[in-house]
């Protein structure tokens, strides 16, 4: 089987630099498992409104007070370079 490499320029070592496909594959999968749920507490006035067990009235349900939103979107972001 062929590997496939990516290869880029490394202007600081002023070398090409080798990367495997299975190598990003691998680091991709990390990534995704990395990603955060929203955060439920036993006592759901605690949880974030979007985990769907939030009890308190008066907060958006739409909002993310948890910071699990911006850690999936750094994620997302990550992954959305190829």
């Amino acid at each position: 089987m062929n590997k496939v490499y990516e290869r880029w320029w490394d202007s600081d070592k002023q070398q090409w630099m080798y990367q495997e496909d299975e190598t990003i594959a691998r680091l991709r999968a990390a990534l995704e498992v990395a990603k955060i749920p929203h955060y439920v507490c036993e006592d759901c006035f605690y949880s974030c409104p979007k985990s769907g067990e939030c009890c308190d009235s008066d907060t958006d349900p739409t909002m993310c007070t948890c910071g699990a939103d911006a850690h999936n979107a750094k994620i997302d972001e990550a992954l959305a370079h190829e």
